[in-house]
């Protein structure tokens, strides 16, 4: 299995800082890695969804389109087009049409696309 890109396979990121609105901002020396849930490692699938979306990412800076305005083309929300870009969502089910537009974007016609599946949350992709 592939070493997680985010916390280099030490199963944890730090330090972080965390926001929380007008209440008083933090540090956290250490913290969970919710990439790889603490193992150092991802899948082969988790791996190939962080390439696809970093090739997606790539194609749209190059076509200097915004975030907001690819994810209304391909008709989800914006949100959802980030995780997807940065890996945190995974792959989609194939034949979901957000799938297929990917793929066509990129040129990626996988010969194992029926192995496309949501990441362990489970969480589908909402259409807009």
């Amino acid at each position: 299995m592939p070493i997680c890109p985010r916390c280099e396979g030490s199963g944890y990121i730090g330090p972080v800082h965390i926001n929380r609105g007008n209440k008083p901002h933090q540090w956290i020396e250490k913290m969970d890695c919710d990439f790889c849930r603490t193992s150092g490692q991802i899948t082969d699938d988790h791996m190939k969804a962080i390439e696809l979306g970093k090739q997606l990412r790539a194609k749209r800076v190059d076509r200097e389109e915004s975030l907001r305005d690819a994810a209304q083309r391909f008709g989800i929300k914006a949100s959802e087009l980030s995780a997807f870009e940065t890996g945190r969502w995974g792959l989609v089910p194939w034949g979901h049409p957000f799938a297929t537009r990917v793929c066509a974007e990129i040129g990626f016609y996988p010969e194992a696309a029926t192995t496309m599946a949501p990441r362990e949350s489970g969480r589908p992709l909402r259409p807009r």
